[in-house]
């Protein structure tokens, strides 16, 4: 336990010293490095744009509007980014399912080098679910993945996905619709909000997040059940504009800073499968 809070108490020092970007300094967003995407003609070699263009998928949505045919409408307003690191076992079952709850979304899966296989494995799924398949010239981290992801982007709308199965892509119509209706800048799917689904899980973590969730409150003023859900939902014209730096899995604390700059924000509660891992895994599963 003692190590355990060592992790946490570092973590809190980064949002500490974590500044929320302000666009009069003129910071530049830094540059993600080269990655190579993976078609079925052959391979290339690309640098994500930085210009933004915008597709115009706009969308008529009501509050009566069915589970099912909020697939057909919303998805194509969104683009999903799937980081992914040795997970063979898991990946391909992933993939079907975000396709089939988002049949007309952009999925940008990045391999960041794995080793087991996974990227023979999304390569196979290329043509079938319609991907954009990148992989990064070294293993690099999620950050890094995020932003080569986020360099391809051309839907008005953003979220992560993690590789494994302990979020229901289902769950992104809803964080989805509730964005469009209420004109959020960004929605968070909480595991933790109202008695969700991870208050059953370890007990270590909880305590995690809800100590994560204090130091945000008293240094950003920012007011979340759950600063490390997986699920963060953008406009992606907003999340293209910060200077993003993060290699790893401190990118969730980074996107909580620039979202304490003040924008409309909301939480909707989500459903969530924990995979057992030990406690040295702490702060790497605070961020999924």
């Amino acid at each position: 336990m003692r190590i355990v809070f060592s992790k946490l108490f570092i973590f809190s020092l980064a949002i500490l010293c974590a500044k929320p970007y302000n666009a009069s300094t003129g910071s530049k967003r830094v540059k993600c490095p080269f990655v190579k995407e993976i078609r079925g003609d052959g391979e290339r070699f690309c640098k994500p744009a930085t210009s933004y263009q915008l597709r115009s998928h706009r969308v008529s949505l009501t509050r009566s509007t069915s589970v099912r045919s909020l697939a057909s409408t919303q998805s194509p307003l969104i683009s999903v980014i799937v980081p992914c690191f040795n997970e063979a076992r898991t990946v391909v079952q992933l993939l079907k399912s975000v396709r089939a709850a988002l049949p007309l979304a952009q999925i940008i899966v990045v391999d960041d080098r794995s080793t087991d296989g996974s990227g023979a494995l999304i390569e196979g799924l290329v043509h079938d679910l319609d991907l954009r398949h990148l992989q990064l010239a070294s293993n690099q981290g999620k950050g890094v993945a995020f932003r080569a992801g986020l360099g391809v982007v051309d839907r008005e709308y953003v979220v992560v996905q993690d590789a494994d199965l302990e979020y229901n892509p289902k769950d992104i119509c809803r964080l989805l619709q509730h964005a469009v209706e209420h004109r959020l800048d960004a929605v968070y799917g909480s595991r933790y909000l109202n008695g969700g689904s991870a208050n059953r899980g370890a007990l270590a973590n909880y305590v995690a997040v809800k100590l994560l969730s204090i130091v945000l409150r008293v240094v950003h003023g920012l007011r979340l059940s759950d600063p490390a859900t997986c699920y963060k939902l953008f406009r992606s014209e907003l999340v293209k504009s910060w200077p993003l730096r993060s290699q790893g899995f401190e990118l969730c604390q980074e996107l909580n800073t620039q979202i304490a700059r003040g924008y409309r924000f909301a939480e909707l509660r989500i459903g969530y499968i924990p995979r057992t891992k030990p406690l040295s895994w702490l702060v790497r599963s605070m961020c999924q």
